[in-house]
């Protein structure tokens, strides 16, 4: 099996738990910054919910990617409110109108 140049073979450190993943080779920082915040969302939660016989079975991590997916989910919500597209759109009318009053 040949492999994918572009590709490259990392190992993330998940709360004590080795991940091995084949990234895209320019993707490799991303991985690894993804991998400290949810290291730092468990961390958080495990603070926060000390008493681990209150939630299941992996529930720190659990905890962590939902915190994760909702910032994901309000992040794309905020981004999707005015697309750019039609900002510009109305900008560009606007303009069109002003210069074709002088």
């Amino acid at each position: 099996m040949t492999k994918d140049p572009e590709s490259l073979n990392i190992t993330l450190n998940i709360q004590g738990s080795r991940l091995r993943l084949a990234i895209p080779r320019n993707d490799e920082a991303l991985y690894r910054q993804a991998a400290d915040r949810l290291n730092f969302r468990i961390m958080r939660y495990r603070e926060s919910y000390p008493n681990i016989a209150q939630l299941p079975v992996g529930g720190h991590l659990l905890l962590a990617a939902v915190d994760t997916a909702f910032y994901l989910v309000h992040e794309r919500k905020q981004a999707d409110r005015t697309p750019i597209n039609d900002r510009l759109h109305r900008l560009n009318t606007e303009l069109e109108a002003f210069l074709s009053r002088y």
